[in-house]
């Protein structure tokens, strides 16, 4: 089958236009390989501004970034991403005329809503919790999309074709915030179960894995508690951070002062994290609310849980939907460290409990969040989507900006 990103496949499904204001964050990946695995729809990603690091994700052939064509490109990608108008984004739609348009984040999806009603092409937007559970002072006190999101969410709630939470958890909260329930859909975005496998290799005995943002939310420093907590139990234990973020230095500091084993990576590219996992014992992951935000599901769990890594972590947000308490994972009360300690000693442990929570994580993953079968249902949503919508909004493409 061809590449769906080519450009020129004879391939007439119908096209969808992937947008990310930026392309792509390296905690990102499900923008490029959510439309990698669609069968039934032509991906085209679009960005603003393209994201450049160590960690950074290839884009496929034909995506296109605003701000990669000059000066004048850069200028209109900030224009874009503070106003929702583009002269090169509308040519980009004109010329591609898509048969609906899928934004990440509800931040973004103002970003294209203008356009999209100026085409008549109909909005889908998937939800990953930052902008949908932190209350409005906070969004407000933040940043100016925050701000923005905050004064257009009812009319994008209103206006929207689609709108995507990626949980049970966070599609209550946008119930709740007046998201019409019968367009407000739960869709898991899947995980790819050919890649992240077990393998034969042993793992290495007392090696915690920690993924994630160095962040309040995140809580890296919990985890560090949790591994203090258990080392005169576990004297070989070792630790290893992958990802940044403004709490780097202080687990430094911390674990030089306790001088326990800690490994700080940095940022890791997709190959580097598999590899991490495929080493781990045990992956700790104490998410928790911070500025009344929650882990909305959590997709470092499910990849961890591919390879046969057990997880444990707070019962927190999504992240129960995400691990099956008691078979893939244990979860401890949110913010208990004692108990999350508890947990993470039980598992390093017991060699029996590590291999029954790997192997219930890897059905776990398979049976539920599968990928290519989250996308067949994602295209599902598409396709109601297209069905549904109403030709007679549709304005013509050629109307000058």
């Amino acid at each position: 089958m061809p590449s769906p990103w080519a450009s020129d496949s004879p391939d007439p499904s119908p096209t969808v236009v992937v947008f990310r204001n930026s392309l792509v964050n390296p905690g990102e990946p499900f923008v490029i390989e959510q439309p990698q695995a669609m069968q039934r729809y032509h991906p085209v990603l679009l960005g603003a501004v393209r994201v450049r690091s160590h960690a950074s994700i290839p884009l496929p052939e034909g995506s296109i970034v605003l701000a990669e064509s000059g000066v004048l490109g850069r200028l209109s990608a900030e224009w874009f991403r503070a106003t929702g108008r583009s002269r090169a984004a509308a040519a980009h739609l004109r010329t591609i005329a898509p048969a609906l348009v899928h934004a990440h984040m509800g931040t973004d999806a103002l970003r294209v809503m203008r356009l999209c009603e100026r085409f008549g092409i109909p909005l889908v937007t998937t939800y990953h919790g930052f902008e949908i559970s932190r209350d409005d002072v906070t969004l407000r006190a933040g940043r100016w999309g925050d701000r923005w999101f905050v004064r257009a969410r009812e009319r994008l709630a209103n206006d929207g074709a689609a709108h995507i939470a990626v949980s049970h958890y966070l599609r209550n909260i946008m119930i709740n915030r007046g998201f019409p329930a019968d367009r407000t859909h739960v869709h898991y975005i899947g995980v790819d179960t050919q890649r992240f496998t077990p393998t034969a290799t042993p793992r290495e005995p007392g090696l915690v894995l920690f993924v994630g943002r160095l962040e309040e939310d995140k809580s890296p420093l919990q985890a560090l508690d949790a591994i203090l907590r258990v080392r005169s139990e576990h004297p070989g234990i070792q630790a290893v951070f992958v990802g940044e973020g403004p709490q780097r230095d202080a687990i430094a500091r911390l674990a030089a002062r306790e001088r326990v084993s800690v490994t700080l990576t940095g940022a890791q590219t997709r190959g580097e994290v598999l590899a991490w996992m495929r080493r781990a014992s045990v992956l700790i992951g104490p998410s928790r609310q911070w500025l009344g935000c929650r882990e909305s599901l959590g997709l470092v769990f499910l990849e961890a849980q591919g390879t046969a890594l057990p997880v444990v972590a707070y019962h927190s947000g999504g992240i129960p939907e995400a691990v099956a308490d008691g078979r893939s994972g244990l979860l401890s009360p949110e913010g208990d460290v004692l108990a999350l300690a508890r947990n993470l000693a039980l598992v390093l442990g017991d060699e029996t409990l590590r291999d029954r929570l790997g192997q219930a994580g890897v059905r776990h993953v398979r049976e539920r969040f599968d990928l290519r079968h989250q996308t067949s249902l994602l295209e599902d949503i598409y396709d109601q989507v297209v069905e549904r919508w109403n030709p007679v909004r549709a304005r013509r493409l050629d109307r000058p900006e």
